[in-house]
């Protein structure tokens, strides 16, 4: 009997099993992750309210809790969202300003955002009022050199390039020391 015939069955039957493990083990996994990363969206219709007023037709139509640390203002919002992602509207909502915003998750859905609201932007170009500085960008004359101070907001992209990092200078590459109780064997 030809013992090569036998084993070729074998050999395929465990390639088709390990396909299909490894198939649906990607696959299942792949559908899991899709799913928690879609976000879910939302549309809205702001009239002439205010932001408060936007983040409380926000939070009951959603059910997310919306908690916001510093002044938000009293300007007007007038704009509606169609099938947007609710992080997407809240950044629009407070565009114009410095926030920090943080997601919250429980169970792979979102329970709650928190916002930090830092400062109204403004621009920092030349301007004739001298009183109240910039609060973005400043400087202060030290002796007779002026020393350019600059604060970075956390939700502002860059808008100038940094300097090029200096090389590193490598000392001599040697090893660290050996922890005590270690003997280096010799041949």
């Amino acid at each position: 009997m030809n013992r090569g015939f036998m084993r070729r069955p074998k050999k395929i039957f465990n390639c088709l099993v390990l396909f299909f493990i490894f198939y649906f083990s990607f696959v299942g996994n792949g559908i899991l992750y899709a799913s928690t990363q879609e976000a879910e969206k939302s549309s809205f219709d702001f009239k002439n309210c205010s932001i408060s007023e936007a983040l409380g037709q926000i939070m009951k139509a959603t059910g997310i809790e919306i908690v916001v640390q510093g002044d938000t203002g009293n300007r007007g919002l007038s704009k509606s969202y169609e099938d947007y992602p609710i992080e997407q509207i809240l950044k629009d909502i407070f565009d114009g300003e410095s926030f920090v915003m943080a997601l919250n998750y429980r169970n792979e859905a979102l329970d709650s955002i928190h916002i930090w609201i830092l400062g109204e932007e403004k621009n920092t170009g030349d301007s004739k009022d001298q009183s109240s500085p910039a609060p973005f960008a400043s400087a202060e004359k030290k002796g007779n050199k002026s020393v350019d101070r600059k604060k970075i907001a956390l939700n502002n992209q860059a808008t100038t390039v940094p300097p090029p990092r200096s090389p590193e200078k490598i000392g001599g590459l040697e090893p660290p020391p050996m922890p005590p109780g270690l003997h280096l064997m010799k041949k």
